[in-house]
C-alpha cells in the first residue's frame, strides 16, 4: 500500500470523514471502545465532520455507537438510505420495483432458501420474514436481535413484501448463496454484496439492493451535500472497496481484507487498536 501525502489545507471543516462500522470503527466485540468514543466526541466538538457508511440499519447502527451521534448524514443499508442522524429521518432512499424484488426473491424461493425483506411500511422500517422461515438469517434477527421493533412475521409470500421494499438480505454458508449472487446482475437495475460475516465465519451475507445504492454513491452524495473539499473513507471488507476507491483518501484498517488494503491510499491501525480514532487524532488531535 502506497502512502499518499495529505493536502496542506486539510481541516476538520473542509473535509468529511466516513467510516464503515463492523470490522473498522467497531472492535471485534462489535462495540465502540471508550477511547474511540471519547476521542471522536472531542474531535467533533471542534468541528470534525464525521459519519458512518454501514450495511446496518440506522436502528441497529446507533446503539453500537454508544451515544456518539454522527455530525454528518449517515449512510445505511450499504447506501440504500441516507439518514439525518439526529432524528433518523431518511433524506434519500432507493426502493426496489415489484419486478426487481420479485425476480430476486424467486432466486431464493426456487432453491428453498429463506431470507428477510426490508421495507418502509406505514412510515416505519420493517424487517419481514415468513412464519415458516428457518436458517441463519432468521436466527440472526429473532435470537441475536430479539426485541427489535422492526421485526415482522409475514403469514404468506405476498404479505412478505408489504410496503415499499428496498433491501433483501440472507446469511448462510457461501456455497448456497454464490449461485444467487451470480444471477443478480442479470436482473435489470439490481446489485448485490456478497461478503464474509465479520463475527461469524464461515457464514456470508448476500445483500440485494438497487444498482445505484452503494456506499460510494452515498459518501460522494454526503460530500456534495456538505460542500466538503476532501472525502476520507475508512473500511475493511468487500462492500467498502468502492467508497475507498471513490474517496480522495481511502483508508484501510490493519485488519482489512487484502483486496481492501490494496485499494486504499492510506493505512490505519486495526479496529481493535482504535485505528479510525487514532488516525484522526494524528491529523487534528
Amino acid at each position: 500500500m502506497q502512502e499518499f501525502p495529505l493536502p496542506g489545507d486539510l481541516s476538520p471543516s473542509n473535509s468529511v470523514f466516513v467510516t464503515d462500522l463492523d470490522g473498522t470503527l467497531l472492535n471485534s466485540e462489535g462495540r465502540l471502545s471508550a477511547f474511540s468514543l471519547q476521542s471522536l466526541k472531542a474531535l467533533m466538538e471542534v468541528g470534525l465532520r464525521f459519519t458512518i457508511a454501514t450495511a446496518r440499519s440506522f436502528v441497529t447502527a446507533m446503539p453500537a455507537l454508544g451515544g456518539l451521534v454522527p455530525s454528518a448524514f449517515a449512510i445505511t443499508h450499504n447506501g440504500a438510505h441516507i439518514v439525518e442522524p439526529r432524528g433518523g429521518e431518511i433524506v434519500e432512499g432507493s426502493p426496489l420495483s415489484p419486478a426487481q424484488y420479485g425476480a430476486a426473491s424467486e432466486l431464493f424461493r426456487s432453491r428453498g432458501i429463506d431470507f428477510v425483506c426490508y421495507s418502509m411500511l406505514e412510515g416505519r422500517e420493517r424487517v419481514s420474514f415468513l412464519r415458516t422461515a428457518r436458517g441463519q438469517s432468521i436466527e440472526h434477527y429473532t435470537v441475536r436481535q430479539k426485541g427489535d421493533p422492526r421485526l415482522r412475521m409475514a403469514e404468506n409470500w405476498d404479505s412478505l413484501f408489504d410496503g415499499e421494499v428496498f433491501y433483501l438480505s440472507c446469511l448462510m454458508e457461501p456455497e448456497f448463496l454464490a449461485p444467487i449472487f451470480e444471477e443478480i446482475p442479470r436482473i435489470g437495475g439490481l446489485r448485490a454484496n456478497f461478503m464474509p460475516d465479520t463475527y461469524r465465519p464461515p457464514y456470508y451475507w448476500l445483500e440485494i439492493m438497487r444498482e445505484e445504492a452503494t456506499k460510494e454513491r452515498g459518501a460522494l452524495r454526503v460530500k456534495k451535500l456538505l460542500g466538503a473539499k476532501y472525502l476520507f473513507c475508512f473500511g475493511d471488507n468487500l462492500n467498502d472497496l468502492g467508497m475507498l476507491r471513490a474517496a480522495d483518501f481511502g483508508v484501510a484498517v490493519e485488519n482489512a481484507l487484502l483486496e481492501v488494503r490494496a485499494a486504499a491510499k492510506l493505512a490505519a491501525r486495526s479496529n481493535d487498536g482504535d485505528g479510525v480514532a487514532r488516525f484522526l487524532l494524528d491529523l487534528f488531535g
